[in-house]
């Protein structure tokens, strides 16, 4: 069964270890409905869910994802590891190792979001689609029509997409995508 599930804003879920959790849904290991949340220093290992996010699903704005590792989540379908839907949501100094969304979109991350974003100083490594249709974004997928994504300091080194993208895709109508400092190694799609 899931591990945590919260509803309700200004949630804190900080240092703990979470392993073979498995949702019928999504969010394999953590689901929370609410703003103001903050995931920081988990090590999340080898969790699954049959929706959406292999590891964490949070619907709300003004998330912060600090310090964590993912590492072999899987979701049958969108976000290998976090399924994020809000705005002003920050993704800081992660670790997405092996993760992997099954039949659609965003090997590590899929965001909805018509916020400002960053994702600062986060590696990226071996995360996949594998999906048999085209399904894009090996590392991330952007979901957004309007805002601003910002990728600071990133590394993205062997991700892989059905579609486009094998590091970062964005299905973006009026939205700025800003890509500074970051490192591209091996990347298909």
């Amino acid at each position: 069964e899931i591990a945590i599930e919260i509803g309700g804003n200004n949630n804190e879920i900080r240092l703990n270890n979470i392993v073979n959790s498995t949702s019928g849904a999504g969010g394999g290991a953590i689901y929370v409905i609410g703003d103001s949340t903050i995931i920081e220093s988990n090590n999340i290992t080898n969790t699954f869910a049959k929706g959406h996010s292999g590891a964490v699903q949070v619907n709300g704005d003004k998330t912060k994802i600090n310090n964590n590792r993912f590492i072999e989540t899987t979701s049958t379908n969108t976000g290998g590891a976090l399924y994020l839907i809000g705005s002003e949501i920050s993704v800081t100094h992660n670790i997405f190792n092996n993760n992997i969304a099954k039949t659609s979109s965003g090997g590590a991350i899929y965001i909805n979001s018509n916020g400002v974003n960053d994702f600062v100083n986060c590696t990226f490594i071996g995360n996949k689609i594998t999906a048999s249709s085209q399904k894009n974004g090996g590392a991330i997928y952007v979901n957004e029509v309007s805002g601003q994504n910002n990728f600071i300091g990133c590394t993205f080194i062997n991700n892989t997409a059905t579609g486009y993208g094998g590091a970062i895709a964005t299905a973006s109508g009026k939205a700025i995508t800003n890509i500074d400092k970051s490192v591209f190694i091996t990347n298909t799609a």
